[in-house]
């Protein structure tokens, strides 16, 4: 799979069914394409009609490392057959992640910690927790935060409250309080 092939208009029609009973059964609030993926390598998609797609997204379980990559693959199944806590990691230690905190911590100037997250929406979440509790605990304001323009960051109340998510995400939600009304360029 090298490349992109449409051989039947997306969504096709085994696409359509699955489509229609997710819609059925599912709160249909995140599915912006009508794409039903069967699988991937590299980064080429196939749907479950025959059609493959370069992957421009960066999908959440590919994330920029691509479908399918053998050495990832590998190191994944070897977690698996140790206990999937290796690799979510927030409930107990293990000698893989306090290696890896050490590797990020060697490139980075002192005074930082690691913090293993499973999405960017927990990793929002938490950054606002952490902001709270620093700046109350030192009787300052509580600010914002930083966010980027044209990225995601989540579709939680604080991740859509506290960056700059795109207006479609944030319909029909109430910002929390405190969330920046500004955006600063």
């Amino acid at each position: 799979m090298k490349y992109a092939k449409i051989s039947t208009e997306p969504p096709g029609p085994r696409a359509s069914e699955i489509i229609e009973a997710m819609k059925k059964s599912c709160y249909d609030s995140t599915f912006t394409y009508p794409l039903v993926i069967a699988g991937g390598s590299g980064c080429v998609i196939r749907d479950v009609d025959g059609n493959s797609f370069l992957d421009f997204t960066s999908n959440i379980g590919a994330c920029p490392l691509g479908y399918s990559h053998p050495d990832i693959v590998s190191i994944i199944a070897d977690m698996a057959r140790h206990g999937t806590h290796k690799i979510a990691g927030q409930d107990f230690y293990c000698q893989e992640h306090a290696d890896l905190a050490q590797q990020f911590l060697s490139i980075l100037p002192g005074g930082f910690k690691a913090f293993f997250i499973n999405s960017g929406a927990e990793a929002v979440e938490n950054a606002i927790k952490i902001a709270y509790r620093r700046r109350l605990a030192q009787g300052l304001p509580v600010l914002p935060g930083v966010s980027c323009t044209g990225a995601f960051h989540g579709r939680t109340l604080g991740a859509l409250s506290f960056t700059y998510s795109k207006p479609v995400q944030k319909a029909g939600f109430p910002e929390l309080t405190g969330a920046a009304d500004k955006v600063l360029h």
